[in-house]
């Protein structure tokens, strides 16, 4: 199978305006997919299975416009890094895409007068997530959420 295409995922005309930036593999096999969704609703989530069917399709409607990374869990779910436009979110979710929790702000730093932009996430061997990027000062920051 080296180099040969095993499935195309065509999206449905709900799923039209899904702008994909960013994918994880799921610990079943299957595929996170998120990114953007014109016009902006609460943050498109996506699921496809190791076939390459629509496990799911929702918006996460966390106060988030446009999640753009995002990391597998290792219980099944994911972890996003998503633009709220006044802030940095995070979002957890669980192997069905259920929002388990939202943090905020969880960069602002000093005084809070400095605005982060995050770039990435990871997660550790541990469920610790990671964030990275840097403060318009520029000033480079590693930030860190433990679940």
């Amino acid at each position: 199978l080296a180099g040969q295409t095993v499935w195309v995922a065509n999206l449905s005309e709900e799923q039209q305006g899904f702008w994909p930036l960013d994918v994880a593999q799921s610990t079943d096999g299957g595929i996170f997919v998120t990114g953007r969704h014109t016009p902006l609703n609460g943050g498109p989530l996506l699921k496809l299975t190791r076939e390459g069917e629509v496990a799911f399709w929702k918006f996460l409607n966390a106060g988030i416009n446009t999640p753009f990374d995002i990391e597998p869990m290792p219980d099944g779910g994911a972890v996003l890094l998503a633009d709220n436009q006044s802030s940095i979110a995070v979002v957890r979710v669980d192997a069905e895409g259920n929002v388990l929790w939202r943090k905020s702000g969880i960069l602002d730093v000093d005084d809070g007068s400095e605005r982060y932009d995050a770039s990435a996430l990871a997660v550790d061997a541990d469920g610790n997530i990671v964030i990275v990027g840097k403060g318009l000062t520029p000033r480079w920051y590693l930030g860190g959420v433990v679940q």
